[in-house]
């Protein structure tokens, strides 16, 4: 394959990587720079989208994602005051839509590995795990990065370097990028344990959202692994929220039971949705958590918009390096995939604070009658499972010159 170009990543995470992988499948040379030894070992299980299996299986990884993950036919509303679902909107209702009617499970520990994987396999040098970025600076037509290593500090020099490189990003305050906060901060509890809800909700499926008096509590099963998401209040303190006694009682609170359970891991999520005021500044680009940090972990939004911002991002980067496009693809790149995170993503963002926060005395109004209306008709119900998907939200590329460019 003919090499055009090189692009520095910062960031071996799930979004850095998928980019890389991207680059390197449209033959385009990548550097990626993980300032950990190790890959990110993020805890927690991540929910993919139909739309980005389908970016999956572009680039050649959806079977090892598939084979690895476990997918969810359906979404469920639950009210734990009367142990009753309120809703079910199965998958199947968007089949006509797409090849993957569902949504899959999967650890972020497997994502990560399954696309390291694949990138080496292209590129074998290509992630460089303990390389600190210290600056970074254009000269000319190109970029040049100085990393710190615990070999000493060099330079590496690429066309572009993206930023990838999580919420507090390196790269973006390097840029001089601001990154400016929607709403204000929220933290999260992600507890992990061996808790059997169908014991207590009949019919319990792989994904439900349950409306416990005034919060609504996300609860993911994968294997033997149950996943419950909690907001936490402003009144609670860090000590308070990592004790694993107190964890236990949160489970126990939604089942209204005390079973003998096996508490797993207990982790704190501390989010401030914000957006980068420009994801692109002349050869710094940014994709993921660097552009758009969102406000909530409970639906996937954060992990999906992340992979849809790096597929959008290869192509208009391989129609510029290989197809000799006008810089303007990039500068179109950084509005809309802003636009997609302001108008689209930091919507889900506050729908889930609006709805579900502070909803004690009108939850059965808000929150039962309109899911069951919802669940009740087939179009509303498919509407809300191809938004939820981000069905049609990600960005085409649609030019003659991007159909000519093929993955290798």
């Amino acid at each position: 394959m003919t090499v055009s170009g090189k692009v520095l990543i910062a960031g071996a995470g799930p979004v850095g990587l998928f980019l890389a992988l991207g680059l390197l499948r449209r033959g385009i040379d990548v550097q990626v720079f993980e300032r950990e030894e190790r890959l990110p070992q993020r805890p927690g299980i991540g929910t993919i989208f139909p739309s980005t299996m389908e970016m999956f299986q572009q680039n050649g990884i959806d079977d090892a994602i598939l084979e690895q993950g476990q997918r969810v036919p359906e979404l469920q509303f639950w009210d734990c005051d009367e142990t009753s679902m309120v809703a079910e909107l199965p998958f199947s209702i968007i089949d006509q839509q797409t090849e993957y009617p569902f949504h899959l499970h999967c650890t972020h520990e497997d994502i990560v590995r399954i696309l390291a994987d694949r990138v080496s396999l292209l590129s074998p040098s290509a992630i460089c795990t303990g390389y600190d970025l210290q600056s970074v600076e254009e000269r000319g037509d190109k970029v040049v990065a100085k990393v710190a290593t615990f070999e000493g500090e060099f330079e590496v020099e690429g066309d572009y370097i993206v930023g990838a490189d999580g919420k507090d990003s390196s790269l973006r305050d390097m840029a001089g990028i601001p990154s400016r906060a929607l709403v204000e901060d929220h933290r999260f509890l992600m507890v992990e344990s061996d808790l059997d809800f169908s014991r207590h909700f009949p019919d319990f499926g792989n994904a439900a959202y349950l409306y416990c008096g005034q919060n609504c509590i996300s609860v993911i099963r994968y294997g033997d692994r149950v996943q419950a998401v909690f907001p936490i209040s402003a009144d609670e303190s860090d000590r308070q929220i990592r004790d694993e006694n107190q964890a236990r009682e949160r489970l126990f609170s939604l089942i209204g039971d005390k079973p003998d359970i096996d508490i797993k891991q207990v982790a704190v999520s501390y989010i401030r949705p914000s957006v980068a005021d420009s994801f692109k500044k002349g050869r710094v680009l940014l994709a993921g958590d660097a552009a758009h940090s969102h406000g909530t972990p409970v639906d996937g939004v954060c992990l999906n918009s992340g992979f849809h911002d790096a597929d959008h991002l290869a192509r208009v980067l391989q129609m510029h390096l290989v197809g000799n496009a006008d810089v303007s693809e990039l500068d179109d790149y950084a509005s809309l995939r802003r636009r997609a995170a302001l108008d689209h993503i930091q919507k889900s963002t506050n729908a889930y604070y609006h709805d579900h926060a502070n909803r004690q005395s009108r939850k059965t109004a808000l929150a039962s009658a309109r899911l069951a209306a919802m669940a009740s008709s087939k179009e509303t119900a498919r509407t809300y499972l191809l938004r939820a998907s981000f069905m049609g939200a990600h960005v085409s590329v649609s030019s003659a010159e991007s159909q000519s460019l093929t993955l290798a």
